[in-house]
This record gives structure tokens, sequence and C-alpha cells, in this order.
């Protein structure tokens, strides 16, 4: 389990198994990739398309094209969370043209305050020790 404060920069994470227990916490720069959102790789993108609104799911959602090469991608993306609910790839190889449909099952406001709940360690005995980097 693991739990990450991007704000501050700060990750908890615990691994809990028969043999050991184990709590670490870090506190460094978290750099978030601003381009690329779970799947989608928005940093090789040659050409930007808006495409307009439509509503699906009683949700505002932005349409755009994104265009590498001959690699055309439409992608939904909800207005109020930016988050991608979906997209639809076009692959050209040769004199054949072949479509994806990549549709996400996102549901959103299901997380509730005991999932993000971080344990307390203040009682927990602590030992400080150095993990090599490889």
């Amino acid at each position: 389990m693991s739990w990450t404060d991007y704000n501050k920069g700060k990750e908890i994470r615990v691994w809990d198994t028969e043999d050991l227990k184990l709590v670490s916490i870090k506190t460094s720069n978290i750099e978030m990739k601003e381009n690329i959102q779970y799947g989608y790789d928005l940093t090789r993108t040659e050409e930007y398309k808006y495409l307009g609104k439509k509503q699906v799911n009683n949700r505002s959602m932005i349409m755009v094209q994104l265009k590498t090469g001959e690699h055309r991608t439409k992608i939904l993306i909800d207005e109020e969370t930016g988050i991608i609910f979906g997209s639809v790839e076009f692959y050209k190889y040769g004199i054949f043209t072949f479509k994806d449909n990549n549709d996400r099952k996102v549901k959103l406001n299901i997380v509730t305050e005991e999932d993000i709940k971080v344990p307390n360690f203040e009682s927990s005995e602590w030992k400080d020790y150095q993990i090599k980097e490889f």
C-alpha cells in the first residue's frame, strides 16, 4: 500500500507480510509528467485540432484530434476534471486504415475518506537505515 502527496513531495509505503513489516517514508521532489495521462503519451504529437464539445452521460466532453504522421487519435476529455474518458485511433498501413476504440470505464466520486486515510505511525518503533539505489 502507498500514499503519495504530490503537493508536499511525501510518499509513504507499507509492506506487511508474514515475515516482514516495513514502512518507508520518503520526502523528495516528485515529478509529474504533465503531458502524460496513463496510457497516453502526448509529447510526440505533431498536430492538435479542437473538434468541439458534446454531452456524454450528462457530462460535458471536449473532443480533440491528435496527429503524428499517418496516425490519428480522437480523444474525449471530461471538461470538469480533465480526465481522458476514451479515444478512437486510426492507423494507416499501406492501403489499409484500421480503427481502434478505447473506451475507459471511468468512475468518479467513488473514493471515500477511509480509502485515503494514512495510518498513524507515531507509536511505532523506528529504525534508521539506508537502502542503496541500483
